[in-house]
């Protein structure tokens, strides 16, 4: 395709027609600067968030990513704004694609997307999309305290094995056909929201979604610049065989790998079997893997032993995505 935006026919044809499916509150439309949203709440809870180290299916990657952080921070999402930048060998197909599978992925979140902008350019190599959005909230999370315990929900790295899955056939021929199911079935658990949601019902401190830098990165940027540590037991941290076995093939810690659909949450340590039970009962697996502690000591345990652990400045994926 041709350099720069789409003109007016293809973006109402291939992309905002298909986005507005469904919306109730707005309408993306041609010729307009700025996307409203009729809302009325304490709080607006903003976040962005783009998606780099996928090719495919990254038009719903990149609505769940964004509503994931909104939500974490006890927000319900609402809108987004989606930028795609594509590189000139993109096809109508592929955007259309893109489209249809963040529309679909918004609608089953209940979020609408209000508007963006689409374009192709030889900047980049490779489809490089980014969403904004935007959610409500009556109250902001207090903060992580120390004694609270640290809570995770379903397994890591979840998101970098489904990516490997679709994105590094070849290299992982050597997966069973159950593996590959079981790899991609793990893909489609990256949402938070009911999770979430259960959290803030029962009464939390903090929530953070697992992204890049895993959960060993999480758990550092909820105590950044906070006279605060945690200790962690590793052998508490679900992690499913087959996402082991491609971390392993690929050399990766597999605790600083992507983890979208993972979150960490922090509570009163009394109160956190009370919330497993709770998460349980909605079919969300979860567990206490450790605490957060006073001062900035981090202990990390494997096997009853103290570990030391070498954390990496960027996720582990783009040693082989990169």
């Amino acid at each position: 395709m041709k350099t720069g935006k789409l003109n007016s026919h293809q973006l109402h044809h291939s992309v905002l027609s298909v986005l507005n499916e469904g919306n109730d509150r707005s309408q993306a439309k041609v010729g307009e600067d700025v996307a409203y949203y009729e809302c009325r709440s304490n709080y607006l809870a903003f976040s962005t968030d783009p998606i780099t180290g996928a090719t495919k299916e990254i038009g719903s990657l990149s609505v769940i990513v964004s509503c994931n952080d909104v939500a974490a921070g006890g927000a319900i999402p609402r809108g987004l704004l989606m930028t795609l930048l594509l590189p000139p060998s993109t096809t109508m197909e592929e955007i259309e694609e893109i489209a249809t599978d963040a529309s679909k992925t918004a609608r089953e979140l209940g979020v609408e997307i209000l508007g963006g902008h689409t374009e192709i350019t030889s900047a980049v190599t490779r489809p490089v999309i980014s969403s904004t959005v935007f959610g409500t909230c009556e109250a902001i999370p207090p903060g992580v305290k120390p004694g609270d315990a640290i809570v995770l929900t379903k397994k890591v790295a979840m998101e970098a094995t489904g990516i490997f899955i679709r994105e590094k056939e070849k290299e992982l021929a050597h997966l069973s056909r159950e593996e590959r199911r079981e790899g991609l079935e793990l893909a489609d658990q990256l949402s938070v929201l009911e999770e979430a949601k259960i959290a803030v019902d029962y009464g939390v401190n903090r929530m953070h979604d697992v992204t890049e830098g895993g959960l060993l990165g999480a758990l550092h940027e909820m105590i950044f610049d906070r006279a605060i540590g945690f200790q962690l037991d590793l052998d508490k941290v679900p992690v499913s065989p087959v996402t082991q076995k491609i971390a392993d093939h690929f050399g990766l810690d597999v605790y600083q790998l992507i983890s979208s659909g993972a979150m960490i949450i922090s509570l009163e340590e009394e109160r956190a079997d009370g919330l497993v039970e709770a998460l349980g009962a909605r079919g969300i697996e979860a567990n206490v893997i450790g605490r957060f502690t006073d001062g900035t000591d981090v202990r990390v345990y494997k096997g009853g032993k103290k570990i030391e652990i070498d954390l990496k400045e960027v996720d582990e994926i783009y040693r082989v995505m990169g």
